[in-house]
């Protein structure tokens, strides 16, 4: 799936943008559904994952809407989370076949207000052997720089 040319940037950089994975059509089906799957649990709990300190480093109110584990929530998430296109990029990542979710999240940032996210590290806290753990991530909308 991957060339050796990504596989190369990806070891020499620890990480890879993968672009056109979905179609647009596809993303903006998984735009709409996330934000169905938001409204939904919005009505029964709080969605809101803004960490602490956010409004102090960006002076102004922000908002990251959030659900983890959306495979209990969306068949059409779950069907992302074992598409081939998908798996078969972490598969060549790692060098394996056997790819195993350890759990996704899914976070709505509004424009003009999302809220940033801390600079944090992962592994600490889900150890791996062979240094195969991955994250991946999917916007369903442009994500300016």
């Amino acid at each position: 799936m991957l060339t050796q040319e990504q596989l190369d940037f990806y070891r020499e950089n620890g990480y890879l943008h993968v672009k056109g994975l979905f179609t647009k059509e596809e993303a903006a089906a998984f735009r709409q559904e996330a934000h169905d799957l938001i409204d939904r649990l919005q009505k029964t709990k709080d969605v809101e994952a803004t960490w602490g300190s956010a409004a102090e480093v960006t002076m102004t109110k922000t908002s990251l809407l959030h659900c983890h584990d959306v495979q209990f929530q969306s068949a059409l998430l779950t069907r992302l989370l074992v598409d081939e296109r998908l798996t078969g990029v972490a598969a060549d990542v790692i060098g394996s076949p056997n790819v195993q979710l350890h759990h996704n999240k899914l976070f709505i940032k509004p424009p003009e207000k999302g809220s940033p996210f801390p600079m944090h590290q992962d592994e600490p806290f889900f150890p791996h052997d062979n240094h195969s753990m991955i994250a991946a991530v999917v916007h369903f909308d442009d994500a300016p720089l």
